[in-house]
């Protein structure tokens, strides 16, 4: 707040008042703020993805030291051809193609690395087999 006191030319009137050649003896000035101060917010933050997921996908090639999936806690579980780091990191250990599948005893997921890829459309040859023991029996 500015205050501002202005005294002109003051004369001494009979009587013992005091009269300003300006209007009045003093000019009061306040100044109010042009903008209202914003609050302050607890919200508008939050942490930083993980990226998590599966990074190769069944069939796909893989190296040794490619990641498979990042995850938490056990999700997926390691067997032949791949490790597991202290984060539950799923990655290769050979050279092949990711399998996944579901292994009905244990009632989990697990995944692999094979040397061949996985046929997921079966052969012309293999479907021949199929109708001729599907025909004999």
């Amino acid at each position: 707040m500015l205050l501002r006191v202005c005294f002109g030319q003051l004369r001494c009137l009979p009587g013992g008042t005091l009269s300003n050649s300006l209007e009045s003896a003093y000019t009061v000035t306040k100044r109010w703020a042009t903008k209202k101060s914003g609050g302050s917010s607890k919200n508008g933050r939050d942490s930083e993805s993980k990226r998590l997921g599966v990074k190769k996908f069944g069939g796909q090639a893989v190296i040794p030291g490619n990641i498979i999936i990042r995850q938490r806690g056990t999700k997926y579980h390691p067997t032949r051809g791949v490790g597991i780091g202290k984060d539950h990191t799923i990655f290769a250990v050979r050279e092949g193609y990711v399998r996944f599948w579901y292994n009905v005893p244990k009632k989990r997921q697990e995944v692999s690395v094979r040397n061949t890829p996985q046929r997921l459309v079966p052969s012309m040859q293999q479907q021949s087999t199929v109708l001729c023991d599907n025909i004999q029996s």
